[in-house]
């Protein structure tokens, strides 16, 4: 339907070259002002597009008086991702471990930064920018050890930021690291942990102990 529309839209002589761009003021009903100070107008989205929200910037074609939005071509606020897990994972002694965000972990994430399946410890960068990390997670209750929280970029060796925490005097452990990085397109960031109990401890498990972890465009 859409590839018939433009096709009329093309070789209607009078209608070429009505290409607009504009700025999403209203979501429900659908409205874009072209200028910051202009009085919104009604459009119509094209199925399929993904980002259409407050402040988006769009590229919209007029055929028979409506405007009809064809793409969505920028909005820095869609560049972030929010993962939350309470699902648990073993973290073994003494080994530097990712944490793991598989499926239904993604509370955000419109740009698909995040995969769930193919190496779901990672969120991949799809815009130049400067971006916030913040990452947290609590480990089973035990007395033995450290435990170390780290932000890495594209390598498990490349650290960007890290904190170590003592556990409490029963044994219980939560920690969260934030750091603020300048990141390229196909750069990746991955959360890892630490611990030197002696045996294997688990992460997460409850929504009081869930890890999080989050890469957000500023």
């Amino acid at each position: 339907m859409m590839k018939d529309l433009l096709s009329n839209i093309v070789n209607k002589k009078e209608d070429k070259d009505q290409l607009y761009t504009g700025i999403v003021s209203s979501v429900n009903p659908l409205e874009v002002k072209f200028y910051p100070g202009d009085d919104a107008i009604s459009v119509i989205a094209t199925n399929g597009l993904p980002g259409l929200i407050v402040g988006s910037n769009v590229l919209m074609v007029k055929y028979l008086n409506k405007f009809i939005i064809t793409n969505v071509i920028g909005n820095d606020s869609l560049h972030k991702c929010i993962l939350e897990n309470t699902s648990t994972q073993s973290i073994p002694t003494a080994t530097e471990t990712s944490i793991e965000f598989g499926s239904g972990t993604e509370e955000y994430d419109p740009l698909n930064m995040h995969d769930a399946i193919t190496n779901n410890d990672r969120i991949t960068i799809q815009k130049d920018g400067i971006y916030s990390c913040t990452a947290g997670c609590a480990f089973a209750a035990n007395s033995t050890g450290i435990r170390i929280t780290y932000i890495k970029v594209n390598d498990p060796d490349n650290t960007q930021a890290c904190a170590r925490y003592p556990v409490d005097s029963v044994g219980h452990w939560r920690g969260t690291i934030s750091r603020t990085l300048v990141l390229s397109k196909d750069d990746y960031v991955m959360f890892r942990v630490y611990q030197s109990s002696g045996g294997n401890l688990n992460i997460g498990g409850t929504n009081v102990y869930k890890s999080f972890f989050s890469v957000v465009k500023i």
